[in-house]
């Protein structure tokens, strides 16, 4: 925040100093000035009498023998002195001579008001009045006298209030504007450098500036240890959400998964029905801890949305696929209802919108015994790249009363307590439904009769996105991966059944190490054309074993996917930091594990589709390549995407020769530019592994690890050569070049 000059301490203590010290000197003027001019008044009166005096024999002479000459000469004289503005002498008989500087006499009461009269007694009786002479007083004399005293005392009072002022400033400034500003500018260094304490400015240890520093530091003090103790306790959160997630998903995991093996074999009838509902029970346990993990995320500020583009009808397929099926158990029609005039392709997190509306959609389907589920949307405004879509969910069901949808959106909140036995649930799903429309910076609510359905309906801000190639579903079933070698490492012998059995019954050949140092022993040894990793093992886990693989020579592009409880997005993107091509969570989905298994292996026919949403890989570069980032990139435009491949091979392939250069001159500095430089371009086209390896080159160099900065620029070559063939392959070259990739090889 920056401090306008109005705004300072010290610009407010000079404008009340010097506020009050002219309004004292004002107040000083008025009431001098009106004793000043009272004072003047006085002394003009009494040099008025004083001229009187001084002729008043000759007038008593003039007014015994009536001599208007006489009278006119004493008028004359007296109106000669500069304070004399106009002279009347009169007797009982009349006025015998009248003079006046401006040619007008005013009335004898106005003159005696504003200056002297004196009575004239007979020349031979001092008891005897003969007459009156009457002297009006100059009012520019009055004047003059008046402004050099008003001068006087104002040039006065300047000089005094300037001493004044000046030395209240000096004070105030010296004393308290400055020890506080001074605190203050501190504070604001503390804020920004994480300064430990306050200094107490010097000679105020003992005075309350000195105490209110004292109390400051003990305050930072304070807050500190609060903001220590909170870190501590978020990342204490933190480590209890990881370790709980993975304890309490590694059993379900053994539900989940054993029952669908279970499934698989001869059962009969009776048993069959356990198993089915053990497996039940077993995903709705897993959707009420993804709830729990979810709300304590959200709670912790930890949530972060995506922003990607995707089909919304695609989307809406999906969760017609996911809850059409029970609806149809329960006879109820699902409609889907999607405004045309909504854009097909739309930007944000398509993953948390679908959990939203998912959770709409099983909530009508459990409260609704018969009739129908529709999906509904509309576009209520969509504007310089941003749409505001409504959708509803609408049910037949038991609908609720008002008191009831007050307490809905809350967390751990029921509409009525006994919903919870009937229907079962956390409470949490809607209220992690109204913080995720909120990130899209929209709102929930509900509409409602009891009896007579419901209305849920949520509006959230997307962005219009732009079309992207789909990849078609498909089945793990129907890519032949039959005879491919798979490296499981799993410490869990449940969970190492499970992977195990459903690999080998996909026909694939499997290898089980119990820790990550096995598995990397194992990848050294053996030839495999993936590798399962769980993240926690005990001796190496995961991330150790997985740096370690890529460091050996030729498996820099083995794929490698991460299985671990850990499903929160920083143990995601730990995983690919540290290697991996891929991440799934546990308990796992059988058919979406072999989808994917199958998705990263090579077979020898045709390539498997990617599921939707991954990376399709390449049979030449082993899944580096990101193809639908590319498509999005050139926006389908074969032409356009030839251009941007040409470019970027250029490009990077003269960065490659440098890098080759800077290794072996030992350049560091180079290898930090380049890595840096490096790093974005390739990310930017969809190759996340060649630019995590050009990151690693980057602060390989920065820490002067040797060692380091040789095995990276080894993967490097490797993985270029995988990528170079297969972009050149994308630009139409039929024989790509492999120069750059085999100078960086030797260099390194």
């Amino acid at each position: 925040m920056t401090l306008r000059v109005r705004d300072g301490i010290a610009f407010r203590t000079a404008l009340a100093i010097s506020s009050l010290a002219l309004l004292a000197g004002l107040f000083s003027i008025v009431l001098l000035g009106s004793k000043a001019y009272e004072r003047t008044n006085e002394e003009i009166r009494s040099r008025l009498g004083n001229l009187v005096d001084t002729v008043a024999m000759t007038t008593a002479a003039a007014c015994f023998v009536e001599d208007q000459g006489l009278a006119g000469e004493v008028a004359a004289g007296l109106l000669s002195n500069s304070v004399v503005q106009g002279v009347v002498i009169r007797t009982d008989r009349g006025i015998l001579a009248q003079r006046s500087r401006s040619g007008r006499i005013d009335s004898l009461e106005d003159l005696r008001r504003r200056g002297i009269s004196r009575h004239i007694y007979s020349p031979f009786s001092t008891t005897t009045e003969i007459g009156e002479i009457i002297v009006d007083p100059s009012p520019g004399e009055l004047l003059r006298l008046n402004r050099a005293e008003l001068f006087f005392i104002g040039g006065a009072l300047l000089l005094q209030m300037m001493a004044v002022i000046g030395a209240s400033l000096f004070g105030a400034f010296r004393w308290i504007v400055q020890p506080i500003k001074g605190m203050s500018d501190e504070l604001h260094r503390m804020s920004l450098d994480d300064h430990e304490t306050l200094e107490i400015p010097p000679g105020h240890e003992q005075t309350e500036i000195g105490r209110l520093a004292d109390d400051i530091n003990a305050l930072i003090g304070q807050l500190a240890r609060t903001r220590k103790d909170a870190e501590k306790a978020s990342r204490a959160k933190g480590e209890f959400l990881a370790t709980m997630s993975h304890e309490i998903r590694t059993p379900i995991n053994a539900v989940v998964g054993l029952s669908h093996l279970a499934l698989k074999t001869g059962l009969d009838p009776r048993q069959r029905d356990y198993v089915e509902k053990i497996s039940q029970s077993g995903d709705h346990l897993l959707a009420m801890v993804n709830d729990v993990l979810d709300f304590a995320k959200i709670e912790a500020g930890k949530l972060e949305l995506e922003q990607a583009d995707f089909s919304l009808p695609a989307l809406v397929r999906k969760l017609g696929a996911i809850a059409g099926t029970r609806a149809s158990e329960k006879g109820l029609a699902l409609v889907i209802d999607i405004a045309p005039d909504i854009p097909e392709h739309l930007n944000g997190d398509s993953v948390r919108l679908g959990q939203i509306l998912l959770n709409y959609i099983n909530n009508a389907v459990k409260f609704t015994a018969s009739g129908s589920v529709t999906l509904r949307a509309r576009l209520e405004s969509c504007a310089t790249g941003r749409c505001r879509i409504r959708f509803e969910v609408i049910d037949t069901g038991i609908g609720l009363r008002p008191d009831q949808m007050e307490r809905l959106f809350q967390s751990f909140a029921q509409a009525d307590a006994s919903t919870t036995r009937q229907y079962g649930g956390t409470g949490l799903g809607l209220a992690i439904c109204k913080q995720l429309a909120e990130l899209m910076h929209g709102e929930v609510g509900v509409d409602s009769v009891a009896g007579a359905g419901s209305t849920f309906w949520a509006s959230v801000e997307l962005g219009v996105g732009e079309a992207a190639p789909e990849a078609p579903p498909e089945a793990a079933g129907t890519v032949d991966c039959r005879g491919l070698r798979v490296l499981l490492a799993e410490d869990n012998p449940i969970n190492q059944q499970i992977a195990r059995e459903l690999l080998e019954e996909a026909g694939l050949q499997v290898s089980v190490a119990d820790n990550g140092a096995d598995a990397v022993d194992l990848a050294a040894r053996g030839i495999f054309d993936c590798v399962l990793m769980d993240v926690r093992m005990p001796e190496m886990d995961g991330i150790e074993a997985t740096r370690r693989i890529r460091a050996l020579p030729g498996l820099a592009a083995l794929p490698i996917i991460a299985m671990t409880a850990n499903a929160q997005q920083e143990d995601r993107e730990q995983c690919l930091a540290a290697g991996m091509n891929d991440f799934i969570a546990k308990p796992i989905d059988p058919t979406q594990f072999l989808h994917l298994v199958a998705a990263w292996l090579k077979p020898a026919g045709a390539a498997p589709t990617a599921p939707l949403g991954a990376p399709k890989p390449s049979a030449a570069s082993g899944g580096l390549i990101d193809h639908a980032m590319l498509a999005r990139i050139s926006r389908n435009d074969p032409q356009r995407l030839a251009r941007l491949v040409g470019v970027f091979l250029q490009s990077t392939s003269d960065g490659i020769v440098q890098i080759g250069r800077a290794l072996a001159a030992g350049d560091r500095d180079a290898l930090v530019q380049l890595g840096h430089r490096y790093k974005s371009s390739t990310r930017s086209v969809g190759i996340q592994r060649l630019g995590d390896l050009m990151e690693a080159l980057e602060h390989a160099a920065q820490a002067g690890d040797a060692d380091r900065l040789q095995a990276v620029g080894g993967e490097i070559s490797a993985v270029w050569q995988l990528v170079e063939r297969e972009m050149a392959g994308l630009a139409g070259s039929s024989a790509p070049a492999e120069t750059a990739a085999q100078g960086l090889a030797g260099n390194s």
